[in-house]
């Protein structure tokens, strides 16, 4: 048992700085700090034998630094993708600001292309009606027009049947005053 802890404790920070490099965040209770407390805790033979030989000491000190420079990188990371972060995040506010601009202008533009419908409905409506009420005082003026040209007619028919009669009659009156006319225009014979 003794032989293997040692092994153990080097292949651990290994390990541990692998991890930690994929997932910095979820690897705080796997530190090397953490493994020897609890490897202080399960025996004082182990820790003496770990301090006991210096090429461990440098390994693990190596490591420990290896750690620090790998949290290091991470924090790193993590300051260069945080602008980036909220680059993105500002980006699609900004998207979101101007779909809603966007979105605010069509119901605008639909809103007035509806009110200018409405006015052109009401307005051809109207229209609609003028146009009918004008058609039906024409139709009413036709009629009068043709019931006055009929009367006109019939007066004018009742005048001239009139001025017939009195033709005629002043023919008669004529005919019957007027002396006899022959055939002939000589004398009459005295037999």
């Amino acid at each position: 048992m003794k032989q293997v802890l040692p092994v153990l404790f080097t292949i651990l920070p290994l390990t541990f700085s692998a991890v930690q490099a994929a997932a910095p965040e979820s690897t705080e209770a796997l530190k090397p700090e953490a493994v020897e407390e609890s490897a202080d805790s399960s025996g004082s033979e182990v820790s003496q034998a770990a301090e006991a030989d210096p090429a461990k000491k440098a390994m693990q000190a190596e490591q420990q630094t290896l750690a620090l420079e790998n949290s290091l990188e991470a924090e790193k990371f993590k300051k260069a993708t945080n602008g980036l972060r909220m680059e993105v995040a500002r980006l699609k506010l900004e998207k979101e600001a101007l779909a809603e601009k966007l979105s605010l202008e069509e119901i605008k533009r639909s809103l007035a292309i509806k009110d200018e419908l409405m006015d052109y409905k009401i307005q051809k409506d109207e229209l609609e009606r003028k146009a009918e009420l004008a058609e039906k005082r024409a139709t009413l003026l036709t009629n009068q027009v043709k019931s006055m040209q009929a009367e006109a007619a019939l007066a004018t028919l009742e005048l001239k049947s009139q001025i017939e009669l009195y033709e005629v009659k002043q023919r008669r009156d004529s005919y019957a005053d007027s002396k006899p006319q022959y055939l002939d225009n000589r004398p009459p014979h005295p037999f």
